[in-house]
């Protein structure tokens, strides 16, 4: 028979009380559809989330949440030229008003598609700037501090060599222009990684992984002119990752009071990991990095972590394989990306498949809106947070039944049991009043409650 010691029977709570919902997954499309691929979404200026994503047909396709459906997918690419086959990188989203913008690499260039009324109807593809003599691939869109968009690709010769993290930018929404947004550094920048485009009121920043004798970290560049110049390029990854291959992996981010938040992966410390760093604009200072959650073993992956969120909290979510197969894993900071909560998994770890091509959001109202591509479908989560200055709660003392089983207190929820790698190894259940710990093996594990919307955690041996 196993022993059961508590190391400690004070709960962790953390130092903001914080309500947190999270809806269940809900399919985006009325039926499975072999084929999707990197749906990505924004909201709109009704506050309406938007999804584009496409096919293997070489289409994109776009549908608006209306209440508590989506409306029936809309061909935007029309007879224009197809997308590119990447299941990496595909079509990307941006909103400015009611204007949305649709980028998309084709086989002979970068193409653009525009929606003046929300989404409800769109435009012909066309292609900014013509790039004959060049490839230009890997776009990624975002909108100015003027309100018009800037396209982020990556530029190289006929021969793929010497790669340029470009920007195609207009001030009038009419004449296109583009500029180098690495043009001030002795490196290259990482051939097939997608850039980031972010800006507000002031400042306008390309955020790019960046080749330096394959050492290849996180750089910013930053534009005071409306992205005609980047005159300032500043390192925000201390990771000093050796890969002479491409890792096909770029950041993400988003500006709030003039602080940059960002997310990337990387595998400087042997092990590929979500990391998280900041850089403050108003005072050009570059924050510590951390890891979103290494709290996983050696070998598990973590690829392709989003971000989005405000003063008050950033949601990061990214693949992750601790389940065997890929899933989408979700994790939040209220202090500005130097620690984070408990991870959860969004996806259905019971299924013997993937879930990818995770996208997270932020509305008017400070909701959080997710993404993913799970079972040929597009599965879509609505969230919440709140946050607020509060004392901590007081402790919760378990009532010991027997030597390994416990009595839950009264109006305390189980979410789960968790070990050391971060995996739910006992489920949660409604109206369950005691836990019982005896058939796990020996080892370090802990148990979450949920009291009053707060999550609380007690760290268990089990001998």
């Amino acid at each position: 028979m196993k022993n059961l010691t508590f190391l400690f029977l004070s709960f962790c709570l953390l130092s903001q009380a914080q309500d947190y919902n999270l809806s269940d997954a809900i399919p985006v499309l009325s039926e499975n559809t072999s084929g999707v691929r990197f749906p990505r979404i924004a909201i709109n200026g009704d506050n309406q989330p938007v999804i584009v994503y496409g096919k293997t047909d070489g289409k994109l396709y776009a549908t608006i949440k209306n209440g508590s459906d989506f409306s029936e997918p809309i061909n935007i690419t029309g007879t224009g030229p197809a997308h590119g086959s990447s299941t990496n990188y595909g079509a990307d989203i941006a909103v400015s008003g009611d204007n949305l913008y649709v980028s998309y690499q084709a086989n002979d260039g970068i193409y653009l598609i525009t929606s003046i009324d929300n989404g409800q109807t769109w435009n012909a593809p066309f292609e900014p700037i013509d790039f004959p003599d060049h490839h230009v691939e890997f776009s990624k869109i975002g909108v100015g501090a003027n309100g018009y968009p800037r396209i982020v690709s990556i530029k190289s010769n006929l021969n793929w060599t010497s790669p340029e993290q470009i920007v195609i930018y207009t001030n009038d929404g009419v004449n296109y222009e583009y500029s180098v947004a690495n043009d001030h550094l002795n490196n290259i920048v990482c051939e097939c990684c997608q850039g980031e485009f972010v800006a507000d009121s002031d400042q306008e920043v390309v955020l790019y992984r960046d080749n330096a004798q394959d050492i290849r970290d996180i750089e910013i560049a930053i534009s005071n002119d409306a992205s005609a110049n980047f005159d300032q390029q500043t390192m925000i990854d201390f990771s000093n990752w050796y890969i002479p291959s491409c890792p096909v992996s770029g950041p993400e981010a988003y500006i709030s009071s003039n602080r940059l938040h960002a997310v990337w992966m990387s595998r400087g410390s042997g092990s590929t990991r979500a990391v998280a760093g900041t850089y403050d604009l108003a005072n050009d200072s570059v924050g510590e990095n951390h890891f979103v959650d290494d709290n996983v073993g050696a070998s598990v992956t973590q690829n392709f972590p989003q971000i989005a969120g405000n003063d008050e909290f950033s949601a990061v979510i990214w693949e992750d394989n601790r389940f065997t197969f890929k899933n989408i894993m979700l994790a939040y900071s209220t202090d500005g990306l130097n620690s984070f909560g408990s991870s959860i998994v969004l996806s259905d770890t019971s299924t013997n498949g993937h879930a990818t091509s995770p996208a997270i959001t932020i509305d008017n109202n400070e909701k959080i809106h997710i993404i993913y591509v799970e079972d040929n479908n597009i599965r879509y989560h609505l969230g919440s947070f709140s946050t607020g200055a509060a004392e901590l709660a007081e402790p919760i003392k378990l009532q010991q039944i027997s030597l390994n089983e416990y009595l839950i207190p009264h109006q305390n929820e189980l979410i789960g049991v968790f070990n050391h790698l971060g995996q739910q190894v006992k489920l949660g259940a409604a109206n369950t009043k005691t836990i019982n710990l005896n058939h796990l093996e020996s080892g370090i594990y802990y148990i979450h409650l949920n009291a009053e919307n707060q999550t609380q955690i007690a760290k268990v041996f089990v001998q």
